[in-house]
């Protein structure tokens, strides 16, 4: 039985290189940290291999021999490693890329373990039970972490990951009490194979299904950018072939209210009134034409890497007054350890603006304004959530539709432009409500890289 231990440790190996492999396409493609840590997290578990290999193939010589023993070292001190890395690449995966000084204060820690059990204690329970346990919560760790990596739809690719991963994982906590029995090692080894290669199988069905779905996401937007540059250009066109009547109609209109106060005339105040009613629609219309014009001509944005707390409390303090004096409370809820994200600041106040200005008409007679950011999965989360009206199911799927709206003096040009802009900081935004409950606006945008 143990002849066919390294047999089992090289077949190992070679799952291994394969998974590494899998990762660094992944990094190649993608430059994203987290899938470089995880490659050199691979990279060192093939080590480990490597080191298991040497010490399988090195059976028949004495355990205490000074060559074994670095094997084993080796072995173990690269399956800790590889343990601090991946879970190092799983935090940076689900909740972007960050570095703390605890993850080489672990590997340091881990080198120091092993260098105390196998050279000078030499007992294979201490040395491998806190490793292999370390190992196995990590992996299934990993494995809930793809679970919940994609929420609707739910990705096949990511239910093969979670089954994998948590299956070796629990395969990994039995480890150091079955490999000491000489029968168990061979199959140990295998499940390990079979494992890994679940899992490269998973993480490339996730690729190809996250390919698919990026492409359709890509077509969905370019189609939706054609239609508003085709609604915008015909905005920009009438809009201009109104704007300069309009400004010559206000002109005179102004010469006209200036010719009438100098008559002495019983009718002059029912003139004036009259002359303030024509004066208001014009208004309406001018910020009507001009809504058409800003709409028509969407912006280049100059990103920089900025903090949406600090943007979203500088602009609630611009408009805390107007919204007391609506009777509207503001409840402000920040995760102040979100990272930072490429922005254009004046763009993204405009958006929120928009939305709290909807937010504001939705409650006339006064409400709650609730707005929070948090972070998951590499994105920031901004909810803006009102306790207004609502809006119906059968308007919903609508509302980021040009000109469409349900208010009485409005263009429909509000929400498209603030779903533009968010496409264009490459996030999105989605708003659920209930009509008599109130609506809640969620944007998502990447952290920055």
């Amino acid at each position: 039985m143990t002849d066919l231990l390294p047999i089992a440790v090289l077949t190992n190996a070679i799952g291994t290189l394969i998974i590494l492999s899998v990762f660094l396409y992944l990094y190649n493609e993608n430059r994203h940290e987290h899938f470089l840590i995880w490659t050199v997290a691979w990279a060192v578990y093939f080590i480990y291999n490597v080191g298991s290999f040497a010490e399988a193939y090195m059976s028949a010589s004495p355990a205490d021999s000074g060559l074994r023993l670095f094997w084993r070292w080796l072995a173990h001190a690269s399956a800790g490693v590889s343990t601090v890395l991946m879970l190092w690449a799983g935090r940076s995966f689900a909740q972007g890329y960050r570095f703390h000084y605890g993850y080489p204060l672990a590997i340091f820690l881990v080198f120091i373990w092993t260098t105390v059990t196998v050279f000078f204690i030499r007992n294979f329970t201490w040395l491998s039970l806190p490793i292999f346990i370390s190992t196995g919560i990590v992996f299934i760790w990993t494995g809930w972490i793809f679970y919940g990596r994609q929420a609707e739809p739910r990705l096949k690719g990511t239910g093969v990951l979670t089954c994998a991963f948590i299956l070796w994982g629990l395969h990994k906590l039995d480890y150091p009490f079955l490999r000491p029995v000489e029968a168990f090692a061979p199959y140990g080894y295998a499940l390990s194979t079979i494992f890994g290669q679940v899992a490269a199988i998973g993480l490339i069905i996730l690729v190809l299904e996250e390919s698919k779905r990026d492409v359709r996401l890509a077509e969905q937007r370019a189609l939706a950018s054609e239609k508003l540059a085709t609604i915008g250009r015909m905005a920009s066109y009438v809009a201009h072939e109104i704007k300069n009547p309009l400004s010559s109609v206000n002109l005179n209109l102004e010469l006209l209210a200036d010719e009438i106060a100098d008559y002495d005339v019983p009718s002059k105040e029912e003139a004036g009134e009259l002359l303030n009613a024509i004066q208001e629609e014009l208004d309406r219309l001018t910020r009507n034409v001009d809504e058409y014009l800003r709409f028509a001509r969407l912006p280049q944005l100059h990103l920089h890497i900025g903090d949406v707390n600090v943007m979203l409390e500088s602009l609630l303090q611009l408009v805390e007054a107007e919204l007391e004096q609506k009777h509207i409370e503001i409840i402000q809820d920040w995760d102040y350890d979100v990272f930072p994200v490429q922005m254009d600041t004046e763009h993204l106040r405009s958006v929120f603006l928009n939305l709290i200005c909807n937010a504001s008409e939705a409650m006339p007679d006064g409400g709650k304004l609730h707005i929070s950011t948090r972070q998951t999965d590499g994105m920031v989360l901004i909810h803006v959530e009102d306790t207004g009206c609502g809006i119906r199911d059968e308007d919903l799927p609508f509302i980021f539709e040009p000109f469409y709206t349900t208010k009485a003096s409005g263009t429909g040009l509000g929400l498209p432009y603030v779903q533009q802009i968010i496409h264009q900081h490459e996030g999105t935004i989605h708003c659920t409500s209930k009509v008599g409950e109130g609506s809640r606006f969620t944007i998502s945008l990447p952290v920055a890289r």
